[in-house]
Order: structure tokens, then sequence, then C-alpha cells
């Protein structure tokens, strides 16, 4: 199995959506949620509209989830872009409470697979020229990624909060998990002498 990488850089994260956008607003929402939410691409497919939509038509402001892999409840918010993806998402495709939030297009009622989204998610890593190997894993490790990038100078323990947010056992494995490489090791001792 090859190491699937997080995507690190905010351009390849715009070119991303731009492209999925452009083609699909389903797979472009599935991406917007996947890398909002660090969910496994198991828990995003299960969702039913009735999750994320109130009978109204708004969106909820948060979740609580059974993670299928661990057994272990998740809740987190949703952030402004779920909620703004999810609005326009819900109001052009009018599916009723009870589908899926992502249903596959073969007519019956099932989510889109998960070969499906890893499909859609590296043609568009290829449109958009990223080398990096990307799969459906990609969503929930440029989450952890981005975290840890834009928080880390502030704030040096978010690496248990991402921890704790992944339901990782410690933080050696958060830390392998997001590609923590001897590179950036290297910068840490290089830019920080005494």
């Amino acid at each position: 199995m090859n190491y699937v990488e997080p995507l690190r850089k905010k351009g390849d994260i715009r070119a991303m959506k731009r492209y999925l956008k452009k083609h699909n607003l389903r797979n472009y929402t599935l991406f917007v949620f996947g890398i909002n939410s660090a969910l496994r691409i198991s828990d995003i497919l299960l969702f039913k509209v009735s999750d994320i939509q109130n009978p109204d038509g708004s969106i909820k402001d948060l979740i609580k989830i059974c993670e299928k892999k661990t057994g272990k409840s998740k809740i987190f918010p949703f952030n402004e872009s779920i909620k703004e993806v999810m609005t326009e998402y819900l109001s052009k495709t009018n599916l009723e409470l009870d589908k899926f939030l992502f249903p596959s297009r073969q007519g019956e009622n099932r989510p889109i697979s998960r070969m499906s989204v890893h499909n859609f998610l590296k043609e568009a890593a290829d449109a958009c020229g990223i080398k990096e190997n990307i799969s459906t894993h990609t969503m929930r490790k440029t989450w952890a990624r981005n975290i840890y990038d834009n928080n880390i100078k502030e704030n040096p323990g978010i690496i248990n909060t991402i921890q704790k947010a992944l339901n990782h056992r410690d933080s050696s494995t958060t830390l392998r998990y997001i590609g923590i490489s001897q590179d950036d090791i290297n910068t840490i001792y290089l830019n920080n002498p005494l």
C-alpha cells in the first residue's frame, strides 16, 4: 500500500476546489466537507441529508457521529466552509432528508462508492498538476496538516488537540500521520539557534 499525502499547499487546495466545482457539485461538496471535517471516507459516505440539514432547510450547527472504524463518538461543529458549501449543494440538488448526502449515480438509494471518490480525487489532482500520492484519506490528512501548520507557532500543544480530533492513541502517530518529515525536523534545528 502506498503512503498517502496531505495537500500541504493552499494553492493546491484552491486548485482542487476550483476544478471539482467546475466539473461536479457533489464531488466538490464532498471534498470541501472532507477537508473541513477530519472524517474518514467510510463515515462521510454514510451521511444522510437529515444528518446535515434541519427539517426547515437550515444547516445544522454541529453533529455527533459514531466512527465506523473505531466505534468512538465524535462531536464537531460545522465551520463556515461546510455550512456554505452544504447550503449551495442542498439548494441545487433538492435531495430528500432520508436520502444519502452523496448519492451514487447508479440510481439506487446508495452512496457514491469509495473507489469513485478515489477516482475523482486522482483525476482532479492530475488535472491540477499535483504530484503527491492522493486518495480519499488525503482529505482527512489535509485537515490535520493544515491545522498543525496554521497553529504550531502560537500553540505548540496543538498536536494533542489534533490527536484527539483524529482519535489517535498518541501524538507520535499523529505526527507521522500528517507527514512530519526529516526535512521538517531539520528546518526546526536550522531555524532556531540559541
